[in-house]
């Protein structure tokens, strides 16, 4: 019995959802496991079944906004630039994607960002009077950097 439990938690819509919820850790600790769990996310929206967007007029002016640079650097011929400027289009989609979770789950994601915040400032009030935190970053003579480790991005 729980075997299938545990299917039908990665089944349809559900991979969706649990990636959403892995993303902010996966922000705390490492800039390229974000990006994967982002473009992962954005690809299961895109291969979906129900794959329709509510589109607004601020979102026909913010999808101008991600295809401006596509648009320049096909008349500039720099294919480099090209292949850049498409991927950015990843964050749209996720824009969408997370606009489209948020109107079902605002209130517990809203509480689950909540403890991960709270986690956060602890971790920062540990390392600032033991002088290391929990995962043994020690102290800058300045600044703190929490969970973050070398990145004093806590407080910005």
């Amino acid at each position: 019995m729980k075997i299938s439990k545990i299917k039908n938690l990665f089944e349809g819509n559900n991979i969706k959802i649990i990636l959403l919820y892995i993303l902010p850790i996966a922000i705390i600790f490492s800039n390229a496991l974000a990006d994967i769990l982002l473009v992962l996310t954005v690809l299961i929206y895109i291969f979906e079944k129900k794959f329709r967007f509510k589109i607004e007029k601020f979102e026909y002016f913010l999808l101008l906004f991600f295809l401006i640079p596509i648009i320049s650097s096909i008349i500039n011929l720099d294919y480099n630039a090209l292949i850049k400027s498409i991927l950015y289009v990843r964050f749209f989609i996720f824009y969408l994607l997370f606009k489209d979770f948020l109107e079902n789950n605002i209130k517990i994601f809203s509480k689950y960002l909540f403890i991960i915040f709270i986690l956060v400032t602890a971790d920062v009030l540990i390392q600032y009077f033991f002088y290391y935190d929990v995962f043994g970053f020690p102290k800058d003579e300045k600044r703190l950097s929490g969970p973050f480790n070398d990145e004093f991005i806590v407080a910005t």
